[in-house]
């Protein structure tokens, strides 16, 4: 039994070590992605629930890099405010219609929205959304909760207590054991010199 929860906790700690290394890896992508893109791909956070019915707040997306004029219709794309108050600001909405009269813009809409974004320009497009991002997005959301922040600071401390006790238990154990055999070899030891005392065996 101890046997295999000492097994159970290294695979929880390999485990842990592993997404806690993939997710710090998608949170220098996302920080790098606010000016830059890997390989043609950005991550970004969604931050508001207009596109509720798809992609609810705290999920983890990827953007991926595509040329405006290959965005079409129904598409959901990342892109820049185009007004001096949002001009920083990252919005994730579905094209309801591809303009393409002088220049090519593009009219958006959040799925949960009444009414339709201001027009946007292609320069402001950042990329076409491909999707949430599996297995990390729920870890995602677990950090972002502050109770699944508080299990995941305290889990790994949880499991670096119970790895010591069980290598102080078996260390105790194993003390235990050597002492016993200690005492069962001098008992040996002590019976064989009587009996050499009484002539009856000699000790090799």
């Amino acid at each position: 039994m101890k046997k295999i929860l000492s097994v159970f906790i290294k695979i929880l700690k390999i485990i842990f070590i592993i997404f806690i290394t993939i997710y710090l890896l998608f949170v220098i992508m996302h920080k790098i992605s606010l000016k830059n893109s890997i390989f043609g791909y950005r991550v970004f956070t969604i931050t508001d629930n207009t596109m509720a019915d798809k992609y609810v707040i705290n999920d983890l997306i990827l953007v991926k890099d595509v040329k405006a004029n290959k965005l079409k219709k129904k598409d959901i794309i990342a892109y820049y405010g185009n007004n001096d108050f949002d001009k920083k600001k990252i919005v994730f909405h579905k094209i309801i219609e591809v303009n393409k009269d002088k220049n090519l813009t593009f009219t958006t809409k959040g799925i949960n929205s009444l009414y339709e974004d201001p027009v946007v320009n292609d320069k402001y497009v950042i990329g076409k959304v491909i999707g949430i991002i599996p297995v990390i997005n729920i870890f995602n959301h677990v950090l972002r909760n502050p109770i699944g922040f508080s299990l995941l600071i305290f889990l790994p401390i949880i499991l670096i207590i119970l790895g010591e006790i069980f290598k102080v238990v078996k260390d105790i154990h194993r003390e235990k054991e050597m002492i016993v055999l200690g005492m069962i070899e001098e008992k040996k030891k002590k019976k064989s010199i009587l009996e050499q005392d009484d002539g009856e065996i000699e000790i090799l």
